[in-house]
Parts: C-alpha cells; sequence; structure tokens
C-alpha cells in the first residue's frame, strides 16, 4: 500500500511542500502567485496518466478488477456529482464564514495569501481536468477503502484527509477553507455509498468552476 500510494502521490507532496517552504523561508510575505501554463497542464496530465497506468498494472497484478474499485458507472450518478460539488460550496463557504467572525485578521490572510494565474489552452485544461480527478479519487477513495477494507472507516476518512491536504500545502492555508471540506464530503460519501464514479465526477465540475473562475477574474 505504502509503495504505491508514494507512486501516486509522493511527487506531489514533494512539489507542493517544496513550494509552500521556499515560500515561507525565502520570500517572506504572506502572498504569492501560483502561476500555470500549457506546459505545465500538459506536464501533470501526463503525470496523472502515467501513474494511472502503473498503479493499474499493479493492481491487475494483485488481482484487482475494476468492480473492486467501485467503477460501475450510470448517468444518475451525474445528478449526484452536482449534489456533492454544491454540498462542498456549502461546506466550505459555512468555514470561511466563521473563520471571518471569530478571526478576520486571520481570514484576510487566508483569502489573500495567493493568486493564482493561469495560461492553459483548452486542450491542455480539458486533460487536467479529467485525468487529475480520476487519479485522485483512484486511489485516495477507491483503491484505500479497498485495502483497507477491514478498518474502522474513520481510519481511512482520515488517511484519504491527510494525503490530500499534503498534496495541496501549496495553496497555504487557504486549502483549510477548501481541501478538507472538499475532501471530506467525497470521501464521507464513498464511504458510505461505495460508488466512485459520482466523487471524480463532482471533483471534474469542481475543477471545471475553479478554471472558469480564475479566467474570468484574471
Amino acid at each position: 500500500m505504502f509503495l504505491l500510494l508514494s507512486i501516486a502521490f509522493g511527487y506531489s507532496i514533494y512539489i507542493s511542500n517544496s513550494d509552500l517552504f521556499y515560500h515561507i523561508f525565502t520570500r517572506g510575505q504572506t502572498k504569492w502567485v501560483n502561476r500555470s501554463s500549457t506546459r505545465g497542464a500538459l506536464e501533470v496530465s501526463l503525470h496523472c496518466l502515467t501513474i494511472l497506468l502503473i498503479g493499474w498494472y499493479i493492481l491487475k497484478n494483485r488481482g484487482y478488477t475494476l468492480d473492486d474499485l467501485n467503477l460501475q458507472f450510470s448517468w444518475s450518478q451525474l445528478g449526484y456529482a452536482f449534489l456533492l460539488y454544491y454540498l462542498i460550496l456549502i461546506f466550505s463557504h459555512l468555514i470561511s464564514s466563521i473563520t471571518k467572525v471569530v478571526d478576520p485578521f486571520f481570514y484576510d490572510i487566508i483569502t489573500n495569501q495567493i493568486t493564482t494565474k493561469g495560461t492553459e489552452n483548452l486542450l491542455s485544461i480539458i486533460l487536467i481536468l479529467l485525468l487529475d480527478p480520476i487519479q485522485e479519487e483512484l486511489f485516495l477513495n477507491g483503491y484505500l477503502f479497498k485495502r483497507l477494507e477491514n478498518s474502522q472507516p474513520r481510519v481511512i476518512i482520515l488517511i484519504s484527509l491527510a494525503i490530500r491536504v499534503s498534496y495541496h500545502t501549496y495553496q497555504g492555508w487557504n486549502s483549510l477553507f477548501f481541501t478538507l471540506p472538499f475532501g471530506l464530503v467525497l470521501t464521507l460519501y464513498y464511504s458510505r455509498y461505495k460508488k466512485l464514479w459520482p466523487v471524480i465526477l463532482a471533483h471534474v465540475i469542481n475543477n471545471f468552476f475553479a478554471h472558469f473562475y480564475y479566467y474570468t477574474h484574471n
């Protein structure tokens, strides 16, 4: 399990935390810019595809099937995906609102900490919108819950959340506003219903609107 998760997320965790530590120890400021480009998006997409191919090769050799990962699809799952997405928005907004009331200074730091600038072309956006959610949710939910099926669900949920947050540290404290509720909603849903496509599609929908927001506000 450690080997497969290291293959799936080890490099992303390293890059994410390197960016965070670089900001903390060399820039000495509370705001930085995440820049994305067509080349960068294509590199990430290729990275995700490579991980999916290697990961599936390992899983298949260990006797896993697509049914083990709960990848059965039906069109009704698209509706559940939108529902999950709106639950994530509500949960994130609630956390944001509470933080703003309890500690306005900390809220201001979080919301103004990072600016995102994107220049990807359409093809690179489509590829990353599709491949990144499949790769992440396949391992953080499909594989992890199957591999640890004899463990307590709350233990699996905590492991999944810890891994997810660990490669989103490049977002700074802002990850607390979104990555935690995002991961919690998706993982709780999967823990209860064992359907992976609604989770993947909710992730795709979220990424689509995130890209749309950045391109219309920059």
